[in-house]
């Protein structure tokens, strides 16, 4: 999704409607260019996802040897820590409930 332009904040519900009609035609662009290239509208929404991400943050781009792949380093970014006691109690804590069928 495209960064939308500052524009200066409309008053009350006017705003509110005129932003969401807005918004709801955009997404209705969206699932018109996905219906006639599903391929290369995911493609491209995916990297669009990654550039907002990846926006105003540090990053590292090695490529020793460029016939290899390139690794992305990003400094700082917060990544949880998994232990094993956390991992090993989500996974029995989704198991199947009481009186369903696996």
């Amino acid at each position: 999704m495209r960064p939308q332009p500052s524009i200066a904040p409309l008053a009350g519900r006017e705003g509110q409607v005129a932003r969401a009609a807005g918004e709801a035609d955009a997404f209705g662009f969206q699932v018109a260019a996905r219906a006639a290239y599903p391929a290369l509208t995911d493609h491209r929404l995916y990297w669009e996802t990654i550039a907002t991400v990846l926006a105003n943050r540090s990053k590292v781009i090695l490529d020793a040897d460029p016939t290899r792949h390139r690794h992305l380093i990003i400094p700082n970014l917060p990544i949880p820590v998994l232990d094993a006691a956390s991992v090993l109690r989500s996974a029995t804590s989704a198991g199947p409930k009481r009186g369903t069928v696996p």
